[in-house]
């Protein structure tokens, strides 16, 4: 969660990122006021995550603009660092 609301604090396109444990959901917005979705930019991060192996699941429902990091229990400190190191990789280059 750390990493995640530094990565806020750095990209307005993150209106929200919250979760119990290692179930975080990140929100994307076009504005953080209005809190328009980011539905394309979320669609982007995901194919650009996941062509550098990384796979972050996403809602089905409401907009589609958020994004789901929930690691399973035997990932290793190192493997989150690398995950959320190309997750915000994927969020400068949309943005």
């Amino acid at each position: 969660m750390e990493q995640m609301e530094t990565m806020q604090e750095k990209h307005e396109i993150i209106g929200d990122v919250g979760g119990p444990g290692l179930a975080i959901g990140v929100e994307f917005v076009t504005n953080r006021d209005t809190k328009e979705p980011a539905v394309e930019e979320t669609k982007q991060i995901l194919k650009m995550a996941l062509e550098k192996g990384v796979i972050f699941g996403t809602t089905w429902y409401g907009e589609g603009n958020v994004i789901k990091v929930k690691p399973p229990m035997v990932t290793t400190e190192d493997e989150i660092n690398k995950a959320l190191s190309i997750l915000e990789e994927c969020i400068s280059k949309v943005t």
